[in-house]
């Protein structure tokens, strides 16, 4: 809700030992830093970026909203396409109105091998795979890929 990504750090990681960005995550981070060239990127890099682009991209349209508002009209389509372009090329979803005091995420699999671990979970409307590195001691995810959406 407040895109506070301080912690983001102490819970993810770029980490090249066998995870890679999904072909998705790539392009969008690739597209959203300007660097269309660079593959190297990893889990942490995406996340900062995913939520600096969302968050540039739901507070401006909540100041398209509420000056819509102001002016008594809605909001127009050039408006919202001016908006899609200045966050390269893509509308990022509207902010979180409230917080999920306890997420329901159940847990499907969990593999470890050394200092790798996968895990597949089920958080809701997803099942993702999630990988882990163990660093220095603690575990820091390093890779998600949803392997499906649910209905």
């Amino acid at each position: 809700m407040t895109f506070d990504t301080s912690k983001f750090s102490s819970v993810f990681v770029d980490d090249d030992r066998d995870v890679d960005l999904s072909p998705n995550q790539l392009k969008f981070v690739q597209n959203v830093t300007q660097q269309k060239n660079m593959t190297d990127f990893g889990y942490l890099t995406y996340k900062l970026a995913y939520y600096n682009w969302w968050s540039k991209g739901a507070i401006a349209m909540e100041e398209l909203q509420a000056r819509a508002a102001e002016e008594n009209r809605y909001i127009t389509k050039e408006e919202v396409q001016k908006l899609i372009e200045s966050q390269s090329g893509l509308l990022p979803p509207a902010r979180a109105e409230f917080l999920v005091e306890e997420p329901n995420i159940k847990f499907i699999s969990l593999t470890i091998d050394e200092d790798i671990s996968s895990v597949t979970f089920d958080d809701g409307p997803r099942t993702n795979e999630a990988t882990l590195v163990k660093i220095n001691g603690s575990w820091f995810i390093a890779g998600n890929v949803i392997l499906s959406l649910h209905p």
